[in-house]
């Protein structure tokens, strides 16, 4: 991973730094995802794990795992199924915001996929890595998910929901 850094980065000790934090920093991370999913609050988690895969699927070969990503991911949804549902609603609906979002990101994602043509995958072979493309199609409704789980502070307290506002009276 670090030959593919500038010269002006691999002349300095962060590489080093990087090298030797690395194993701590990985146990770190991947301990608090499933913590972070189990808690009150689990968005932190989805925010976290989906971040986390998008990191992986970045990095330049070989050391990307997409696939497993584009496998893992979708497994999220079920961890915010209403905001997440929501979410994919609004791709469809009238005010598709969410739809142009995620073939926004498909098409950036589909354009930075020959820059992974040296990908390797057990799934697909060698090639262009489209699970790429498909992680990133996938995280636009699962962060706008997590955007609208993190906003409800009364899910994350463990208090009832507040009681609704009384109908609006109808005059006939």
């Amino acid at each position: 991973m670090l030959e593919h850094l500038p010269p002006a980065v691999t002349a300095t000790p962060l590489p080093a730094l990087m090298a030797a934090a690395a194993p701590a920093l990985v146990l770190l991370v991947e301990t608090a995802i499933p913590a972070l999913l189990l808690a009150p609050c689990c968005w932190a988690g989805v925010s976290s794990a989906l971040s986390f895969h998008l990191a992986i699927a970045a990095c330049p070969p070989p050391n990307n795992i997409a696939s497993f990503g584009a496998t893992t991911v979708p497994r999220l949804f079920f961890w915010i199924p209403e905001e997440a549902a929501a979410a994919l609603r609004e791709a469809a609906g009238p005010r598709p915001l969410a739809a142009v979002a995620m073939a926004a990101a498909a098409a950036i994602a589909t354009t930075l996929a020959p820059l992974h043509s040296r990908a390797r995958s057990t799934i697909q072979g060698s090639g262009h890595d489209w699970h790429l493309c498909f992680l990133v199609w996938l995280a636009v409704p699962l962060a706008a998910a997590a955007l609208v789980s993190s906003r409800s502070a009364r899910a994350c307290s463990g208090q009832p929901p507040a009681p609704a506002d009384p109908p609006a009276s109808v005059s006939r």
